[in-house]
């Protein structure tokens, strides 16, 4: 894990470790954030020691999801996809430790193969069911990855929009979901990354590919076929 990333402003790496060693010592938590790519997977382990160092217990690694500043970047292919999800969960088996893969849903999958009880992390994608993003313009969108207005706070109140949205209705209907996704018994524990889904990866030249434009379509960057025999968790 190097401490000085190419593109870094000069000093804001130590500053951020500063920032962390400042908040444990006055018994604030600490969750770290990173992305993991392609190049820099194999890290994972690496991340969670150098955090535990300083006292940090919650994590959350997210996939890239080709978009906005990353949508150059090329994306994971899904076996190693898989691979990355697995060894993120292998550290939940420690006692106080949080760890959570972001915009990999099937993680809910890899945690019952793995023995681990996926409730404990709720449902998968919650893209409209459990968060959304609202941009500086008022424009509700159901994810800050999948960019498709559902409405707008400057216009009309959020719990009209929250309530009364036919795609975030349609989001939260795990029987709707289409390709695999729509056969899979882990659909409604999962659901599938949308924003991969409505062709994000696909557009931008993402290593997993899948069509474009539908919010409903199967997960590009899942290897599962359903039926393999694991074991179900709805």
């Amino acid at each position: 894990m190097s401490t000085t990333p190419s593109g870094a402003i000069s000093g804001a790496w130590e500053r951020a470790v500063d920032g962390i060693r400042a908040l444990r010592r006055a018994g604030v938590p600490v969750q770290i954030h990173t992305t993991v790519n392609g190049s820099d997977a194999g890290e994972v382990d690496r991340v969670i020691a150098f955090g535990k160092s300083l006292g940090v217990r919650d994590y959350q690694f997210f996939f890239l999801v080709p978009t906005g500043r990353g949508e150059d970047l090329a994306g994971i292919p899904s076996e190693a996809h898989e691979a990355a999800i697995g060894r993120i969960l292998a550290h939940a088996r420690e006692p106080g430790l949080s760890v959570r893969p972001t915009c990999a849903p099937q993680f809910v999958r890899v945690a019952a193969r793995m023995g681990l009880d996926p409730a404990r992390w709720g449902r998968g994608c919650i893209a409209g069911t459990r968060y959304c993003r609202i941009t500086p313009a008022g424009d509700v969108t159901p994810c800050p990855y999948l960019p498709l207005p559902v409405g707008n706070i400057r216009r009309e109140s959020f719990a009209d929009i929250w309530h009364g949205s036919d795609i975030l209705a349609a989001l939260r209907d795990p029987d709707r979901l289409g390709g695999k996704c729509g056969r899979c018994e882990y659909r409604r524990a999962c659901g599938g990354c949308r924003a991969r889904a409505y062709g994000v990866g696909h557009r931008r030249g993402d290593a997993c590919g899948g069509p474009a434009g539908d919010i409903l379509a199967e997960d590009p960057c899942c290897p599962y076929e359903p039926g393999q025999g694991e074991v179900k968790h709805d």
